[in-house]
């Protein structure tokens, strides 16, 4: 199932509050069910000009310097130093996401685990939009994700294989 449950909403809400952020105006919401994208903060409450309807601490902002901050992940970013800092936030994130005791847990259960996207697309439906800007556009994305991949999980699913297998 694509979409968060109303549980899992609710502890992310808990979690944003309990790690300092402020939303008094905003309710992170389930609006529609048959959408992979129907979750979304609405205001509970009008919002004058000027009034912050959001405030998020910097310590839960997932980037490169988090990632090399964090454990266990620290250690491994030590092999990944000439890496782009933008990978090394994605591999982070393939880390955290998959780590049952996370930190963000409750935010990485919210989000999609299915998306509609032609990076995403069965090969027999990405092959009818040959010949498109689509086609070509999401197929240079897919070759450049293919050669992140080839250059840099043979080294840490050698060195890390109980995180990246």
């Amino acid at each position: 199932h694509n979409m968060p449950n109303e549980a899992s909403l609710v502890a992310f809400e808990e979690w944003g509050r309990r790690v300092g952020c402020v939303f008094p105006s905003v309710r992170i919401v389930q609006y529609d069910t048959s959408l992979p994208w129907g979750v979304g903060g609405f205001a509970a409450d009008d919002i004058q000009e000027g009034q912050s309807m959001i405030s998020l601490p910097l310590n839960i902002i997932i980037n490169h310097h988090t990632a090399l901050q964090t454990q266990p992940f620290k250690d491994i970013a030590a092999s990944l130093s000439s890496l782009d800092p933008l990978w090394i936030t994605y591999l982070f994130i393939i880390h955290e996401k998959n780590n049952e005791n996370s930190f963000w847990k409750p935010y990485f259960d919210i989000l999609p685990t299915h998306f509609t996207t032609p990076l995403w697309w069965p090969s027999s439906v990405f092959s009818s939009i040959r010949g498109t800007n689509l086609h070509d556009g999401a197929s240079q994305i897919l070759a450049a994700l293919k050669r992140i991949h080839d250059t840099i999980m043979p080294d840490l699913e050698r060195n890390h294989p109980n995180i990246f297998t």
